[in-house]
Order: structure tokens, then C-alpha cells, then sequence
């Protein structure tokens, strides 16, 4: 199911001349896609992944919430959902392939923990980060040193409290409460 998902993708934003697919039909299929994935596993994730599964999110995302480096394209709600939708796919692929990442992706990261964006983004992209940081030294060193993402995680705690679900993600992501 997976696969299927991933292929509808494809073709839906394939499409070399307008009109480009509604961003309710993106979110939507991402949504599906990335719950596919989830539930498949680690062999479905691996196929998905031979299927360029990455080219195709950090696409959508080029397509519908990126303008210009380290910048958010659109605050609305349907921009968000796709945004949303796009991390959630994100995190299901590279959850024990953190290698998929290249300098797209962390572009995508460092925009999803722009402090304009809802909080439930930026704890998706500090998910994100964990998946891709938990087994690669290398994307640990690339977001310390090519990206200065902490002044923006900074802002991010600083502003407006952030919620109590906020910081268990963010400082104790492996303690469960009962």
C-alpha cells in the first residue's frame, strides 16, 4: 500500500503544467503515505526508500513551502498542513536511514523550526532531527555546524511558553508518563 501511495504521489505532482494539485489532495495522500509506512515497517521503509520515496518529499516540499533558503512561503493553514504532512513523511522514511538526508532536507528542517510556524510543526521537525541525529555522526555535525540552529530553538522555547508536550519532546523524548 505503500508503494501505491508513494506512486499516486509521483504522478500527482509529476504534473509539468498547471493546475497543480490542491494542497487538501497533497496533505492528504502524504498523510496516508506516511501512516503506510509506519505500520509497514522497516522492509517497507526500505522499499519506499529504493522508490526515491526522499526525492519525492523534499519535491512536494520545494513545490508548496519553499521560496528561498531558511524562508517559510506561505503561513495559512492549508500551507501548514502540507508542511505538517511533508515532516511526517519525512520522519517515517528516514527512521533508521538517517543517510537519506542531503542539504534539501536540512533546509527543510531548518524552515519547519522557523518560530512562524505552529508548535506542532517544530516538535515534528525536532523528530525529525532525533531520527536522523540518533545513528549518524555526520548529520549531528552538519546540523551543529552548517546550520546554526540553536539561536532558533532558543526562540522557540522563549516564545509565547511553549507547552508542556513541547518540552517533553524536546528534553525528554524517551521518558513515557503513566
Amino acid at each position: 500500500m505503500a508503494t501505491d501511495l508513494l506512486f499516486e504521489l509521483k504522478t500527482l505532482i509529476d504534473q509539468e503544467i498547471p493546475p497543480y494539485p490542491s494542497l487538501h489532495d497533497v496533505t492528504s495522500l502524504l498523510e496516508r503515505f506516511a501512516r503506510a509506512v509506519k505500520e509497514g515497517g522497516s522492509e517497507i521503509r526500505r522499499e519506499v526508500n529504493e522508490l526515491e520515496a526522499y526525492e519525492t518529499i523534499v519535491k512536494i516540499w520545494t513545490l508548496y513551502c519553499e521560496t528561498g533558503e531558511f524562508e517559510v512561503r506561505d503561513l495559512s493553514p492549508e500551507a501548514e498542513q502540507v508542511r505538517l504532512s511533508t515532516l511526517e513523511a519525512l520522519y517515517s522514511i528516514t527512521a533508521g536511514y538517517p543517510d537519506l538526508m542531503d542539504p534539501r532536507g536540512f533546509v527543510m528542517i531548518t524552515q519547519a523550526i522557523d518560530t512562524r510556524v505552529p508548535e506542532h510543526t517544530q516538535m515534528m521537525a525536532l523528530r525529525v532531527i532525533r531520527n536522523i541525529c540518533t545513528k549518524s555522526e555526520e548529520n549531528r555535525d552538519i546540523l551543529a555546524s552548517f546550520f546554526e540552529m540553536i539561536p532558533p530553538l532558543v526562540d522557540i522555547l522563549r516564545q509565547n511558553s511553549p507547552s508542556s508536550e513541547f518540552i517533553h519532546e524536546v528534553f525528554f523524548p524517551n521518558l513515557t508518563c503513566t
